[in-house]
């Protein structure tokens, strides 16, 4: 299954490290470090004697590959993340040609192998043909079910969020209000925003009528956003550390640009295992949704 020499094979292991390494890697990098992890379960196939990547005779091989390689373990990288290289990498002659339609900008931000494998796919999905999407279009049954799906999942990330949820503030006391105004109207817009403002004027009224005071202004104290709780120490891998950060800056993770992601991985170095501070992750957080405030000017 492997036809490499063994040369050949410490070579890509060695380019597969540097890349991993560096901070900001770009597609290449990640195309490097995904042709070294295709090569390991390469080898796991061919040591447990099998052509597929399935039993517990391949698990074993392919787990004793990755402790050989901890760059590419739960910790550092995680198992989701390792499913988008290989996709990408067995898909590369389809995702590079999709890429080189892509603006520069688009190709710098849209290197990490789970936004390009989602947009990947969403671009694909966009070129069905109409007929083929109405002869797939699913019956009422068909509709339930997917919509029972969804629900099911929209519940399990609730659940997870609460269980996440405390552990700080996302504002400091001595934040500026036009700071705080900014993150709000970045989280909360359209007709959530107006639902808020509009229950945020009805507590205003209601004080102002218990005090006796004329309405002049609102004077209401800022809600305070829940921070999710750190994951647990130890454990925290980057990857982690961005679902986290991205879940108080309430953000898409995936949709973080390599620049983004930089700086949580910046500060998730400096943390050497130890758990990530609420305050120091809130403030991550709203510098990320002031870059791209500034970034839309």
């Amino acid at each position: 299954m492997s036809d490499i020499s063994p040369r050949e094979t410490h070579e890509l292991r060695q380019r597969a490290v540097e890349a991993f390494n560096r901070l900001r890697r770009t597609w290449e990098d990640w195309m490097t470090i995904a042709e070294w992890l295709a090569e390991g379960r390469r080898i796991a196939m061919r040591i447990a004697h099998t052509n597929e990547p399935t039993g517990k005779g391949y698990a074993m091989q392919f787990s004793r590959w990755i402790d050989d390689n901890p760059e590419y373990n739960d910790q550092q990288m995680g198992k989701a993340t390792r499913a988008d290289l290989l996709f990408c990498f067995e898909n590369r002659v389809e995702v590079e040609t999709w890429r080189s339609g892509l603006t520069v900008s688009q190709r710098i931000e849209w290197n990490h192998p789970r936004t390009v494998k989602k947009r990947f796919i969403a671009a694909e999905k966009a070129k069905a043909p109409a007929d083929q999407v109405a002869q797939k279009k699913p019956g009422l049954r068909e509709e339930i079910v997917a919509l029972q799906e969804e629900n099911d999942a929209l519940n399990a990330r609730c659940r997870k969020l609460e269980a996440l949820a405390a552990d700080g503030d996302l504002f400091k006391k001595s934040d500026s209000a036009e700071t705080i105004a900014r993150v709000l109207h970045e989280m909360f817009s359209g007709s959530k925003g107006d639902a808020i403002r509009k229950v945020w004027r009805g507590f205003d009224e209601m004080r102002k009528k218990a005090a006796g005071e004329p309405h002049v202004e609102i004077k209401a104290p800022a809600p305070k956003a829940p921070t999710p709780k750190a994951p647990t120490p130890g454990r925290l891998t980057v990857e982690d550390m961005i679902e986290y950060v991205a879940t108080v800056a309430k953000i898409e993770a995936p949709s973080f640009s390599e620049s983004e992601r930089g700086l949580v991985n910046d500060y998730w170095q400096t943390l050497k295992g130890a758990p990530p501070e609420g305050e120091k992750v809130a403030a991550l957080a709203r510098k990320i949704i002031a870059g791209r405030a500034k970034g839309r000017r």
